[in-house]
Protein backbone atom coordinates (compact mmCIF):
# COMPACT_ATOMS: atom_id res chain seq x y z
CA UNK A 1 0.00 0.00 0.00
CA UNK A 2 1.18 3.76 -0.13
CA UNK A 3 -0.33 7.16 0.88
CA UNK A 4 -0.68 9.30 -2.32
CA UNK A 5 1.04 12.46 -1.12
CA UNK A 6 1.21 14.42 -4.53
CA UNK A 7 -1.09 13.72 -7.80
CA UNK A 8 -0.35 16.46 -10.37
CA UNK A 9 -0.88 16.65 -14.38
CA UNK A 10 2.14 15.55 -16.65
CA UNK A 11 1.70 15.48 -20.29
CA UNK A 12 -2.04 15.13 -20.08
CA UNK A 13 -2.32 12.39 -17.30
CA UNK A 14 -0.83 12.06 -14.02
CA UNK A 15 2.44 12.31 -11.90
CA UNK A 16 2.04 10.30 -9.13
CA UNK A 17 4.34 10.03 -5.53
CA UNK A 18 3.81 8.84 -1.70
CA UNK A 19 4.81 6.86 0.59
CA UNK A 20 4.52 3.01 0.73
CA UNK A 21 2.70 1.77 4.01
CA UNK A 22 2.27 -1.75 5.88
CA UNK A 23 0.48 -2.35 8.76
CA UNK A 24 1.79 -3.02 11.98
CA UNK A 25 0.65 -5.65 14.80
CA UNK A 26 -1.21 -2.67 16.62
CA UNK A 27 -2.88 -2.41 13.40
CA UNK A 28 -1.28 1.27 12.72
CA UNK A 29 0.38 2.08 9.57
CA UNK A 30 4.29 2.53 9.38
CA UNK A 31 5.60 4.70 6.87
CA UNK A 32 8.61 3.69 5.04
CA UNK A 33 10.45 5.07 1.71
CA UNK A 34 8.69 7.68 -0.93
CA UNK A 35 7.79 5.44 -4.18
CA UNK A 36 7.09 6.77 -7.68
CA UNK A 37 4.57 5.12 -9.68
CA UNK A 38 5.68 5.13 -13.15
CA UNK A 39 4.73 3.61 -16.27
CA UNK A 40 7.21 1.48 -18.57
CA UNK A 41 5.95 2.24 -21.67
CA UNK A 42 4.56 6.18 -21.51
CA UNK A 43 7.26 8.84 -22.43
CA UNK A 44 8.49 9.98 -19.87
CA UNK A 45 6.57 7.66 -17.23
CA UNK A 46 3.59 9.57 -16.68
CA UNK A 47 0.83 7.58 -15.26
CA UNK A 48 -2.93 7.02 -17.31
CA UNK A 49 -5.48 8.90 -16.48
CA UNK A 50 -8.16 6.55 -16.25
CA UNK A 51 -5.43 4.46 -13.78
CA UNK A 52 -6.19 7.09 -10.84
CA UNK A 53 -9.95 6.93 -11.58
CA UNK A 54 -10.45 4.65 -8.47
CA UNK A 55 -14.12 4.22 -6.36
CA UNK A 56 -16.47 6.34 -8.19
CA UNK A 57 -13.59 9.63 -7.96
CA UNK A 58 -9.85 11.10 -9.24
CA UNK A 59 -7.11 9.82 -6.78
CA UNK A 60 -6.28 12.60 -4.48
CA UNK A 61 -3.33 13.48 -2.32
CA UNK A 62 -3.80 11.83 1.07
CA UNK A 63 -5.66 8.57 -0.25
CA UNK A 64 -4.18 5.07 0.34
CA UNK A 65 -4.41 2.74 -2.76
CA UNK A 66 -2.80 0.02 -3.31
CA UNK A 67 -0.80 -0.70 -6.78
CA UNK A 68 1.20 -3.73 -8.14
CA UNK A 69 4.57 -2.67 -8.62
CA UNK A 70 7.27 -4.51 -11.35
CA UNK A 71 10.74 -3.24 -9.36
CA UNK A 72 12.62 -0.12 -9.95
CA UNK A 73 13.12 1.57 -12.87
CA UNK A 74 16.62 1.71 -11.65
CA UNK A 75 16.82 5.52 -12.65
CA UNK A 76 19.74 7.25 -10.47
CA UNK A 77 18.68 10.57 -11.45
CA UNK A 78 14.99 9.85 -9.86
CA UNK A 79 15.69 7.00 -7.53
CA UNK A 80 12.15 6.71 -6.04
CA UNK A 81 10.82 5.42 -9.46
CA UNK A 82 9.28 2.22 -9.67
CA UNK A 83 7.60 0.44 -12.17
CA UNK A 84 3.77 -0.55 -12.22
CA UNK A 85 2.57 -3.73 -13.54
CA UNK A 86 0.86 -3.42 -16.84
CA UNK A 87 -2.62 -4.05 -16.17
CA UNK A 88 -3.21 -4.79 -13.01
CA UNK A 89 -5.68 -2.20 -11.28
CA UNK A 90 -5.84 -0.18 -8.76
CA UNK A 91 -7.61 -0.34 -5.69
CA UNK A 92 -8.49 2.47 -3.31
CA UNK A 93 -8.92 1.81 0.35
CA UNK A 94 -9.66 4.81 2.61
CA UNK A 95 -8.61 8.41 3.18
CA UNK A 96 -6.14 9.86 5.95
CA UNK A 97 -7.15 12.90 7.81
CA UNK A 98 -4.44 16.04 7.06
CA UNK A 99 -3.33 16.07 10.87
CA UNK A 100 -1.46 13.14 10.49
CA UNK A 101 0.26 15.22 7.57
CA UNK A 102 3.25 16.06 10.36
CA UNK A 103 3.78 11.57 10.54
CA UNK A 104 4.71 11.51 7.27
CA UNK A 105 7.01 14.52 6.95
CA UNK A 106 10.60 14.50 6.31
CA UNK A 107 13.90 16.97 7.82
CA UNK A 108 16.09 17.24 4.74
CA UNK A 109 18.64 19.94 5.74
CA UNK A 110 18.77 21.55 2.69
CA UNK A 111 16.58 21.10 -0.80
CA UNK A 112 18.79 20.56 -3.85
CA UNK A 113 21.58 23.28 -4.17
CA UNK A 114 21.24 25.15 -1.32
CA UNK A 115 24.00 27.71 -0.54
CA UNK A 116 24.76 27.56 -4.16
CA UNK A 117 24.21 30.62 -6.23
CA UNK A 118 22.41 30.13 -9.36
CA UNK A 119 20.38 27.07 -8.04
CA UNK A 120 16.91 28.67 -6.80
CA UNK A 121 15.21 27.17 -9.23
CA UNK A 122 16.87 24.18 -10.89
CA UNK A 123 20.29 21.91 -10.64
CA UNK A 124 22.81 20.57 -13.02
CA UNK A 125 21.65 16.99 -14.51
CA UNK A 126 23.80 14.93 -12.60
CA UNK A 127 23.23 16.50 -9.74
CA UNK A 128 20.83 13.71 -7.93
CA UNK A 129 23.24 11.00 -8.11
CA UNK A 130 25.95 12.67 -6.81
CA UNK A 131 23.94 13.36 -3.66
CA UNK A 132 24.30 11.33 -0.19
CA UNK A 133 21.49 9.95 0.32
CA UNK A 134 20.02 10.96 -3.16
CA UNK A 135 16.36 11.57 -3.03
CA UNK A 136 13.68 13.59 -5.14
CA UNK A 137 10.69 13.40 -2.87
CA UNK A 138 10.58 15.24 0.21
CA UNK A 139 7.02 16.21 2.38
CA UNK A 140 7.86 19.14 4.36
CA UNK A 141 6.59 22.37 6.58
CA UNK A 142 8.00 25.59 5.84
CA UNK A 143 10.04 27.54 8.10
CA UNK A 144 8.21 30.50 7.42
CA UNK A 145 6.17 32.24 5.68
CA UNK A 146 6.01 31.53 1.40
CA UNK A 147 5.01 33.42 -1.18
CA UNK A 148 3.23 32.53 -4.48
CA UNK A 149 3.49 34.54 -7.66
CA UNK A 150 1.26 33.72 -10.95
CA UNK A 151 1.95 35.53 -14.28
CA UNK A 152 1.90 35.35 -17.91
CA UNK A 153 5.06 34.70 -19.61
CA UNK A 154 5.26 36.66 -23.61
CA UNK A 155 6.04 33.34 -25.68
CA UNK A 156 8.80 33.64 -28.36
CA UNK A 157 8.35 34.18 -31.94
CA UNK A 158 5.15 34.72 -31.88
CA UNK A 159 3.49 31.76 -29.53
CA UNK A 160 0.67 32.10 -26.92
CA UNK A 161 1.85 33.32 -23.42
CA UNK A 162 2.92 30.65 -20.81
CA UNK A 163 0.66 30.85 -17.99
CA UNK A 164 3.48 30.59 -15.37
CA UNK A 165 3.11 29.96 -11.41
CA UNK A 166 6.13 29.21 -9.07
CA UNK A 167 6.50 29.06 -5.11
CA UNK A 168 9.00 31.10 -2.95
CA UNK A 169 10.53 29.53 0.05
CA UNK A 170 13.79 29.79 2.45
CA UNK A 171 15.04 26.33 4.12
CA UNK A 172 18.27 26.97 6.69
CA UNK A 173 18.50 30.28 5.06
CA UNK A 174 18.93 29.28 1.07
CA UNK A 175 16.01 30.58 -1.46
CA UNK A 176 14.43 28.27 -3.45
CA UNK A 177 11.72 28.72 -6.49
CA UNK A 178 9.69 25.65 -7.33
CA UNK A 179 7.01 25.16 -10.29
CA UNK A 180 3.58 24.66 -8.99
CA UNK A 181 2.13 21.64 -10.58
CA UNK A 182 -0.58 21.30 -7.66
CA UNK A 183 -3.85 21.69 -10.24
CA UNK A 184 -6.02 21.99 -7.42
CA UNK A 185 -4.36 24.29 -5.68
CA UNK A 186 -4.34 26.63 -8.71
CA UNK A 187 -7.78 25.54 -9.15
CA UNK A 188 -8.45 26.64 -5.45
CA UNK A 189 -7.03 30.32 -5.98
CA UNK A 190 -8.33 30.82 -9.94
CA UNK A 191 -4.42 32.09 -10.06
CA UNK A 192 -5.02 31.62 -13.89
CA UNK A 193 -8.03 34.50 -13.60
CA UNK A 194 -5.94 36.25 -11.19
CA UNK A 195 -2.57 36.48 -13.19
CA UNK A 196 -4.52 37.70 -16.25
CA UNK A 197 -4.35 41.15 -14.52
CA UNK A 198 -0.58 42.06 -14.88
CA UNK A 199 0.60 39.04 -12.32
CA UNK A 200 -0.49 37.54 -8.59
CA UNK A 201 1.01 37.45 -5.55
CA UNK A 202 -0.27 35.94 -2.27
CA UNK A 203 1.48 34.68 0.72
CA UNK A 204 0.54 31.38 2.45
CA UNK A 205 0.74 32.74 6.16
CA UNK A 206 0.34 29.95 8.16
CA UNK A 207 3.41 27.72 8.00
CA UNK A 208 2.55 25.81 11.14
CA UNK A 209 0.06 24.09 9.26
CA UNK A 210 0.49 23.88 5.91
CA UNK A 211 2.52 21.07 4.53
CA UNK A 212 4.79 20.97 0.77
CA UNK A 213 5.01 17.80 -1.31
CA UNK A 214 8.49 18.86 -3.40
CA UNK A 215 10.02 17.40 -6.12
CA UNK A 216 12.89 17.02 -8.76
CA UNK A 217 12.00 16.92 -12.48
CA UNK A 218 13.64 13.99 -14.65
CA UNK A 219 16.53 16.26 -16.38
CA UNK A 220 15.60 18.20 -19.08
CA UNK A 221 17.54 19.86 -21.21
CA UNK A 222 20.91 19.90 -19.01
CA UNK A 223 18.69 20.41 -15.83
CA UNK A 224 16.37 19.00 -13.06
CA UNK A 225 13.60 21.75 -12.12
CA UNK A 226 12.25 22.23 -8.82
CA UNK A 227 8.41 21.67 -8.70
CA UNK A 228 5.86 21.85 -5.67
CA UNK A 229 3.67 19.25 -6.62
CA UNK A 230 1.50 19.49 -3.57
CA UNK A 231 0.14 21.89 -1.44
CA UNK A 232 -1.25 21.34 1.99
CA UNK A 233 -3.47 24.08 3.47
CA UNK A 234 -5.11 24.99 6.62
Amino acid sequence: MMIILANSEKKGNKCVAGKRLTINANNQYDRHEWIRPIHPQTDEGEIPTELTLLAGHSLAPLDVVSIDFDGSAENPDHPEDVNIKIGSPWKYHHQIEPQYLTYFCDQPITLWGAGQGGMERRVPEGFVRRMNPSFTLCLIQPQGHCRVDAFYEPGYQGASPKFRKRLHLNHNGSPHEFDITDTAFIGRHDLAEKARSGGFSMTLDNPAQTFLCLSLTPAFRGHHYKIAAAIFEP
